[in-house]
């Protein structure tokens, strides 16, 4: 398994985290997948300005992988009961997790 984020890096993260409200966005009708994307190009490029090249590819990839995980959950609510749909989401919230995990530390000084 991966090794955990330090104290000073958690702390970044907790307090870049706790600026996304995506409760409020709902509310308030404006939580799209454009919204969300912003909200992640932000986070990484931070002051950066990538090749517009690069942001393009980005967020073609970012909306693929939206599409396709909103996809598997909709059919996996269709095809399982609510255990196995339980069980389901418990090991891709897993995979996912450490995955974060990993890049929070690449991504966060």
């Amino acid at each position: 398994m991966g090794t955990t984020i330090d104290d000073e890096k958690m702390q970044k993260v907790r307090e870049l985290a706790s600026k996304i409200n995506y409760a409020d966005l709902i509310q308030k009708g404006n939580l799209t997948v454009a919204n969300i994307w912003t909200i992640l190009a932000t986070f990484i490029y931070k002051d950066k300005q990538p090749p517009e090249i690069q942001r393009n590819e980005m967020r073609r990839t970012f909306y693929m992988g939206f599409t396709e995980c909103f996809r598997i959950m909709t059919d996996a609510a269709d095809a399982m009961s609510e255990d196995q749909a339980s069980d389901f989401l418990t090991k891709i919230s897993k995979e996912v997790n450490e995955f974060h995990e990993q890049e929070i530390k690449r991504l966060v000084p």
